[in-house]
This record gives C-alpha cells, structure tokens and sequence, in this order.
C-alpha cells in the first residue's frame, strides 16, 4: 500500500494548503510535458506513473473523507504489520541464552522443513480488536472535527466577504471570497456573490449569469430559498440586459419554485406592459395579483394602463372605478381617470356631453395633483387652460 503523505513529502498532521502546496510542487516536477525525453522513453514512462500517483495521492488526501478512511487504512496496516511480527518472534521464543536460541531456531527450522507452505495466521484478541476500535473512533472524530473546522473558515470568509461588498470593498471581497474558495472550490455561495459584484458594481453582465449559472449547478436541488434567490438574481440581470422574455422566464422558475407571490407576478405584468407592449398578458398577470391581493391598488392601475393602451375605455373606466372605492386618496387613480375621460370616445355628436368629459378629465387631474402627483401638472397645461 502506498504512502500518500511519504510520496507528497508530507506528515501526517498536514493542513489542506501544506496538501495543495506539495501537490502543486511535486505536480510540477513529474509533469509528463515537463519529462518528455525521446532519447529514454523510459524515464518518460516513470514520470508519467509517478505524475498519475501524484493525482491519485492529492484527490484522496484533499477530501476529508476520503483521507480519514485512508488514515483508518494506514493505522490497520501498521497494527496488521505489528501483529504479524509479534506472533512471529514469540513462535521462535528468543532469549538471550545462546544454547536455547540454537536449539529454538533448529527447532524452527525443522518446522519450516516439514511446513514449507504453513503461514502465520493473524488471529485478534480483545486488546487488538479495541485498538482497531480506538483508531476507527479516534479518525471518525478527527473526520468531523475537521469538516467543524473548515464549515467554520468557509462561513467567516463568506461573512467578510458578504461586509465588505456592503462597505463597497472590492479588493477585500475578492480576497476573502478567494480564500473560502480554498475550503470550497465548487460551491454555490461563492459563486452567487462573485456574479453580484458583476451585477452591482462591474456592471458585467454575461459574466453575472455566468457566476449565477454555477451557484445554480452547485446548489442543493431541494435548497428552494437559495435556487429562489439565483434565479431571481438571474432575472434582474437579464432585465438589464434588455433580454425581457429571458428574465420573464427567470421569474417564472421563482414563482414556480416559491409560490407567485405579489411582487413577482408584478415584475412579469408590468415586463409584458412596459417593455414587450404585450396588454393582453399584462391583464393576465395583473389579474393574478388581484386575485391573490383584492384590496391592492396597484395592479388594479396597471391593468388599466393596459386597457387604455389597447382602447378598451369601458373595461378601464371600471377598473378605475373599483380601485378607487378602495383607496380614493391614490393620485395615480385620478391621474389616469383624467386621460380615462379625455380619451374615451363619445358615440353622440352632442358637444354637450364631449365639454363634460373634458370637464371630468380636468377636474380628475386636479385631484391627482391635490393628492401629490406632479405629473397631472402636465396635462392640466396642455388641456385645460
């Protein structure tokens, strides 16, 4: 059986970076591209042996688990070897005496004569039993010991790294996020908060879905909090990379995984109103959110921008009137039941009736105005002076 830490130059007490840096060393030096020599092919043959090894020693001392049951294999190996000797020397019964070591080795070796293929057998009492016990509990513990303490590192790291984005530190989060990388190379946190500093402050976004794609890989499948929050993530990158049916889709996976909740049925009505132009699918979602949410204003408005947008005043003018028994005081409302009355059509020639819905229209905005919407001062200018 190969020793591992013998063949990186390694004790057995060595930490995962004195690991890393052996094999890097020792990689380096054994490289098959690094041997190539035509003239012996042989000593290129060795290299490349000794080269697969070297890989072969790294994944397994790398890996807490792998390496505490190597370790439980070393120490059995070393108590098997132990064993083996002892009952060899005590079947020979040395002493120091000349006469009984001549007459015990003869006897020995006539036995070897008449049993040239006898072996010894390895046979374990309750002491060796006990010490093969000690060993396996000793290298269980130090196996959770060490996770302890690697969960432990990762978590401060991460933590850093999380503070020093909210101070705006770049330099200082790339390095503590470079050094939980090295007790977690392929992990799903570290990812999501490189591609948010692509997001935020780099303002890179392929390489923001990039980063939000692995954590994505890296995640627990059953994880819905964390798969939420990347694909969410997702989403917003998307949007600001004007790519709106991607991040509609993206908040469609969120919604699937975490229930439509209110803000994000609103994020998809108002991409399907705003950007793509799409009324009748901004009515849809809109519906949804009221359903869920009858007393919410908000997407009692959006659905009538989109009425008005697609000219159906009969279906806004009653929106508008819904909403606005339940929150009078919302100047949006009145913002848009001005545009309501100044833009439905009148089937009738009376004039009448068109100077009374001009009327309505300015007074609506009036009230926008009183309630604190700036914008209705725009419409009040060009349309009512």
């Amino acid at each position: 059986m190969s020793n591992y830490y013998d063949l990186l130059g390694l004790t057995k007490t060595a930490t995962i970076q004195e690991i890393k840096s052996a094999y890097k060393k020792n990689a380096l030096k054994f490289h098959p591209d690094r041997n190539s020599n035509t003239q012996n092919p042989e000593e290129t043959q060795l290299a490349e042996e000794r080269f697969k090894i070297i890989n072969e020693a790294y994944q397994v001392l790398s890996d807490p688990f792998k390496r505490a049951n190597y370790d439980g294999q070393l120490e059995y190996e070393k108590a098997r070897r132990q064993e083996y000797y002892k009952q060899y020397t005590s079947s020979g019964n040395y002493s120091s005496n000349n006469s009984n070591y001549q007459s015990k080795s003869n006897s020995t070796h006539q036995k070897k004569q008449t049993n040239p293929n006898k072996q010894p057998i390895l046979v374990f009492g309750k002491t060796e039993i006990y010490i093969v016990l000690g060993f396996a509990l000793m290298f269980v513990v130090a196996y959770f010991m060490m996770n302890i303490m690697t969960n432990y590192s990762y978590n401060t790291y991460i933590e850093k790294a999380q503070t020093a984005l909210k101070n705006q530190n770049l330099e200082e989060a790339y390095h503590f996020l470079s050094e939980a990388k090295v007790q977690k190379e392929q992990d799903a946190e570290i990812n999501f908060l490189l591609g948010k500093i692509q997001l935020e402050y780099e303002k890179n976004y392929s390489d923001a879905i990039d980063y939000f794609k692995k954590a994505l890989s890296y995640s627990e499948k059953d994880d819905k909090e964390a798969r939420i929050k990347y694909h969410n993530a997702m989403a917003d990158t998307y949007f600001l990379m004007n790519e709106y049916y991607l991040a509609i889709e993206e908040y469609k996976i969120v919604g699937s995984l975490g229930d439509y909740n209110q803000k994000i049925l609103m994020n998809i009505a108002d991409l399907y109103l705003q950007k793509l132009k799409d009324y009748d699918k901004a009515s849809l979602y809109f519906d949804k959110i009221i359903e869920k949410e009858p007393d919410l204003v908000e997407p009692y408005i959006g659905k009538a921008v989109a009425k008005l947008q697609a000219k159906d005043y009969q279906a806004m003018g009653q929106l508008l009137d819904k909403a606005i028994k339940i929150n009078p005081k919302n100047s949006y409302l009145w913002y848009y039941k001005g545009f309501y009355f100044w833009e439905k059509p009148v089937l009738q020639t009376n004039q009448e009736i068109k100077e009374n819905n001009k009327k309505n229209a300015c007074e609506s905005w009036k009230i926008a105005l009183n309630y604190g919407n700036q914008d209705a001062q725009n419409p009040l200018n060009q349309y009512c002076k």
